[in-house]
């Protein structure tokens, strides 16, 4: 079976004890947003990293590029990191997951094709189309992860699934 989570920086700091992480873990983002509970950046930074902590060399860190302390924070990852890009492209288009020139969503861990366009997202805002570029590349990192069930991918049913998801 796979498992999905989305684990607050609150509940990554109580894992620490147990030393586990997930085999594909993703780090979209550090904004200021938790400060009432963190005295700096640095240690509210310090708790994000923690999903990743405890990976081995076999698992997959899917980072935001176009997110300074993320793209750093991934140089501590000790499996392969996979980048997602929000705001740019990456310099080989056959890396990472982006919305390239013509609006299509594409990801290396699916051969780098146009997966679907963006105007096929359901949801409207930027915001929306950059946690879908993210959640495509949480699902590539699963879909190459070594120890995941092995699936057959459809682009189709990936864009209909994003084309129809309701919040």
């Amino acid at each position: 079976s796979i498992v999905v989570l989305e684990l607050s920086s609150w509940q990554l700091e109580d894992i620490v004890n147990y030393e586990w992480s997930p085999q594909v873990a993703a780090f979209l983002n550090l904004m200021p947003d938790h400060m009432n509970r963190y005295a700096t950046m640095a240690e509210y930074g310090e708790a994000k990293k923690r999903i990743f902590r405890f990976q081995n060399t076999e698992d997959i860190f899917v980072a935001n590029h176009d997110d300074p302390y993320v793209r750093m924070a991934a140089r501590e990852a000790p499996g392969a990191v996979d980048f997602f890009y929000t705001d740019s492209f990456p310099e080989d288009r056959n890396e990472g997951t982006f919305k390239d020139e013509e609006g299509f969503i594409r990801a290396s861990a699916f051969g780098g094709k146009k997966l679907f366009g963006a105007s096929d997202i359901s949801l409207p805002g930027r915001h929306n189309i950059a946690n879908v570029i993210a959640a495509t590349a949480v699902l590539g990192a699963i879909y190459k992860h070594r120890s995941a069930p092995r699936v057959v991918f459809s682009p189709e049913k990936l864009r209909q699934a994003f084309a129809t998801y309701k919040p």
